[in-house]
């Protein structure tokens, strides 16, 4: 940066193209640090609103029907590599939302039959 002195008795800091292209990498580096957590934390907050809108409805199984259909129709993988999933995604895998709508499906189907295994 270069430091001038302004009419009127006062410093001014003018930035090169140098101290904005360091700024611009730092920002860069430090977005790409930070983004798996801040992914993390997206998809903590989609699979409690997966959560909710199941227990809510209580369809599961028509709520893991909608995701297959949504998969089957955008060529998704259920199952992405787990370094993928750290990395950029900020939803859970569709193979495991599926697995817990099933589960929580077969959860409240149980507790609700008049013969439960408990």
């Amino acid at each position: 940066a270069v430091i001038t002195w302004v009419e009127g008795g006062t410093w001014r800091i003018l930035p090169t193209s140098r101290t904005v292209l360091l700024v611009f990498i730092t920002l860069f580096v430090y977005g790409w640090l930070v983004s798996p957590l801040v992914y993390l934390w997206f998809r903590s907050r989609e699979s409690l609103a997966d959560l909710f809108a199941i227990i809510v409805t209580g369809k599961g199984r028509a709520y893991a029907q909608a995701l297959a259909r949504l998969a089957d129709q955008n060529l998704a993988d259920l199952w992405p590599p787990r370094w993928d999933v750290w990395l950029f995604g900020t939803h859970p895998p569709l193979g495991e939302r599926l697995t817990m709508a099933l589960d929580i499906d077969e959860e409240t189907r149980q507790s609700q039959s008049p013969i439960s295994n408990r």
